[in-house]
């Protein structure tokens, strides 16, 4: 177990075959993540190929095998949820290793939790928060339905900015509120987890 002001989120040494280099010093937290979800002829995350439950499992294995406290990982987890919902697209990652820095958060959980906005979610995610301004606002949200979600890079940029422009507070508080919200939830859920998860392993433990 590392020390506790630790941020960097060891994880354990064999734990898991795509993980086994998580801690290389010449390797960025972000670049680290990357390696741990990406296996032989797999795609790495964001990628358009495999699916949406295979990096969600991936997502928790990784979790399981941070060299961590529960209360942090799964603070960190949290917070990255949060910045996942949170309206600024394109630059997560950056905010949440400037968060991790700044407060001392294990830095692989937290890009963990960004990484729950990928091509697979980001289009429920921002409809749902923005629906939720809308009703909180009371605007019609009849003109969201023009999001071309096909597009990728910079035209998809311009596309949604073109088509959330007269949506932009909805946007901004219904994301704010659901990120808050569900970071809240996947931080008691998972120290929950680890948890019992470290209760039962230590009950097994010889000589327990």
């Amino acid at each position: 177990m590392g020390p506790a002001g630790d941020g960097g989120g060891r994880v354990r040494r064999g734990a898991a075959r795509t993980l086994h280099e998580v801690r290389r010093p010449d390797e960025t937290s972000a670049a680290q993540v990357a390696r741990a979800f990406q296996g032989p002829g797999e795609p790495a995350v964001g990628s358009q190929r495999g699916g949406m439950t295979q990096g969600l499992r991936r997502i928790l294995q990784a979790l399981l095998h941070i060299e961590d406290t529960p209360h942090r990982t799964a603070l960190a987890f949290g917070v990255g949820v949060l910045i996942a919902f949170s309206p600024f697209l394109g630059i997560h990652m950056g905010i949440a290793l400037l968060v991790a820095f700044f407060f001392r958060l294990n830095r692989v959980a937290i890009l963990l939790g960004t990484y729950l906005n990928n091509p697979w979610t980001l289009a429920p995610i921002y409809l749902a928060g923005t629906s939720l301004g809308c009703l909180l606002l009371g605007i019609s949200r009849d003109g969201l339905d023009t999001i071309d979600w096909e597009l990728t890079g910079w035209a998809f940029l311009q596309g949604l900015w073109t088509t959330l422009r007269r949506y932009v507070w909805p946007f901004l508080l219904g994301n704010t509120i659901l990120g808050v919200a569900c970071g809240l939830v996947g931080y008691f859920l998972l120290r929950r987890f680890l948890e019992r998860r470290a209760a039962h392993a230590a009950q097994a433990a010889p000589g327990a």
